[in-house]
């Protein structure tokens, strides 16, 4: 059809392991117009009622004709206290380009306004 420009599909799904451990794999799939197809395939573990998480993830592209190989790598280590988050993440290239670049560092931190809102109460100071 040549009204559609990409595609795109997700899918994943998360098993209980045990009560402290879940692994969630995922696999997420883009297609655009005059751009190579993508594919990011995704594992998450996450330990201690979510408190700890650990990814792995790799990104196959095609390669175009100046690549030797596509793909990307990285790892993501993260925690969670109450509704304030904190993750670390490295990724690394398999692009021609890599050999100038050492990888990405990425920090990211979050907020969770909902646990943040909580009915409970609180002493004040």
């Amino acid at each position: 059809l040549s009204f559609l420009k990409s595609y795109s599909a997700m899918v994943g799904h998360e098993f209980v392991v045990s009560e402290d451990l879940k692994i969630e794999p995922s696999i997420f799939f883009i297609k655009m117009e005059d751009v190579p197809l993508r594919a990011d395939i995704n594992v998450l573990a996450k330990f201690l009622e979510e408190k700890f998480i650990a990814g792995l993830s790799y990104r196959y592209m095609e390669a175009t004709f100046d690549e030797t190989m596509g793909g990307h790598a990285g790892v993501l280590l993260g925690f969670k206290i109450a509704a304030f988050q904190v993750y670390y993440s490295y990724d690394v290239s398999f692009l021609k380009f890599q050999e100038y670049n050492g990888g990405g560092h990425e920090v990211t931190i979050g907020f969770d306004f909902k646990k943040g809102n909580s009915n409970s109460r609180t002493s004040n100071f």
